[in-house]
Parts: C-alpha cells; sequence; structure tokens
C-alpha cells in the first residue's frame, strides 16, 4: 500500500469514528457520560491529521524514501509540540 492511500484511510476512519462518537454522545441523555462521549469525540477528531502523518511517516520508512520521511517526521515533532505547548498554557 502506497502512503497516499494508506494516509487517506487513516484520515476516512479517524474521521467516522469521531463522527459517530460525537452522534452517540448527542443522542444520549444529559449525563456526565455523553459529555466524556463529546469530549472524546472531539480528540479522535483532532487526533486524526496527527495520525495522517505518522501513518504517512510509516509508508514512506518502508518505501525507503528518506528526504519525505524526514519531512514528515519534522512535521511530527512540530505537532507534538504545539500540542504540547497549548496543554500547559
Amino acid at each position: 500500500m502506497n502512503a497516499s492511500r494508506a494516509t487517506a484511510m487513516t484520515l476516512r476512519i479517524f474521521l467516522a469514528a469521531g463522527v459517530v462518537t460525537l452522534l452517540i454522545g448527542l443522542l444520549m441523555p444529559e449525563s456526565g457520560d455523553s459529555d466524556r462521549i463529546l469530549w472524546f469525540g472531539v480528540l479522535l477528531l483532532i487526533l486524526a491529521p496527527l495520525t495522517g502523518v505518522f501513518v504517512t511517516a510509516v509508508a514512506l520508512m518502508s518505501e525507503r524514501d528518506r528526504f519525505w520521511t524526514r519531512i514528515a517526521s519534522v512535521l511530527i515533532c512540530v505537532i507534538l509540540l504545539v500540542v504540547a505547548v497549548s496543554v500547559y498554557i
């Protein structure tokens, strides 16, 4: 499987899982559980791009494309840094 197919499938899976999780949370009666389910759905949607870049990096490693693997690795580091900074601010 090439990098673009693997990335596209990963993004579709995370998008579908996030939307389904949000719908389940919205359809539940008001409770603490529905809030947790909604937050989990939002978390899935936020993690989709990071996971997509990670899958792309792994696919590029298997294709032995060093240049684009480095670019994807730098992008992963930047995303993780931004998430870490936003959590601590």
